[in-house]
C-alpha cells in the first residue's frame, strides 16, 4: 500500500518522498527549535545561520535584539495560524457532532 503510495507520489511531484520528506522536516524542526527558544541559547553566529536560513538575513552579522524581534514576528504569527486552525477544527468537530446526533435521532 505504501509502496504505490510512494510511487504515486513520486509521480506528482517528480521527486522522492524521502527527499522531499526530509526538507520539509529538516526546516520544520528548525522553526519548532527557533519558536521553543533552543536559538538563543547559540552564539551570534549561529543566530545567524538560523536567521539566513529562513531568508532574513543574507550577510553581515545580527544583533540579538534584531534576532528577537523577529523571532516574536514568526511565534505571534506562528500563534495566530495555530488559533485559526484549531477554530477549523472546532468547527468540523462540532458539525460532526450535529450529524451524529441526527443519524442517532434516526436510528431511534
Amino acid at each position: 500500500m505504501f509502496a504505490s503510495l510512494k510511487n504515486k507520489i513520486r509521480e506528482e511531484t517528480g521527486s522522492d518522498l524521502s527527499k522531499l520528506t526530509a526538507k520539509i522536516t529538516s526546516s520544520t524542526v528548525q522553526k519548532i527549535d527557533s519558536l521553543r527558544g533552543k536559538s538563543h541559547q547559540g552564539s551570534t553566529s549561529s543566530l545567524n545561520s538560523i536567521v539566513s536560513s529562513d531568508g532574513f538575513r543574507e550577510d553581515g552579522p545580527i544583533e540579538p535584539e534584531e534576532f528577537r524581534k523577529k523571532l516574536s514576528k514568526i511565534e505571534s504569527e506562528f500563534a495566530r495560524k495555530l488559533e485559526q486552525r484549531e477554530q477549523e477544527w472546532r468547527e468540523i468537530v462540532n458539525e460532526k457532532d450535529r450529524q451524529l446526533q441526527i443519524l442517532e435521532k434516526r436510528k431511534r
